[in-house]
């Protein structure tokens, strides 16, 4: 009984290590205008880890806005992966590297 409380506290103390360690950013996303860069944009990384990496999209219609902002018209109460507007990243990994997980945007 104290072995599987010991297992659970345990447990309970690396669930909160692993909720509050401070996420880490892969890449980083320059500011743009979608309007007038040229897809797929390569994104600029520091970590050692990524080889490279590139931002694309589909369906989005681009703006002249510099902060990287997308319009879409696709107001559909059902998704349709096959025609669903998107943004996409590529994300090429470097020989020997392991991603930590998970990966959020």
């Amino acid at each position: 009984m104290k072995t599987n409380l010991a297992k659970i506290l345990c447990g309970f103390a690396l669930l909160g290590v692993a909720v509050i360690a401070p996420a880490q950013s892969l890449v980083d996303c320059p500011s743009y205008q979608s309007s007038s860069a040229a897809f797929p944009m390569h994104e600029v990384s520091a970590s050692p880890a990524i080889a490279d990496a590139y931002l694309d999209y589909h369906g989005m219609i681009p703006n002249t806005d510099s902060r990287g902002v997308w319009g879409c018209t696709n107001f559909s109460s059902t998704l349709n992966p096959a025609t669903a507007p998107y943004l996409s990243w590529t994300i090429n990994v470097n020989t020997g590297y392991l991603l930590p997980m998970p990966i959020s945007p």
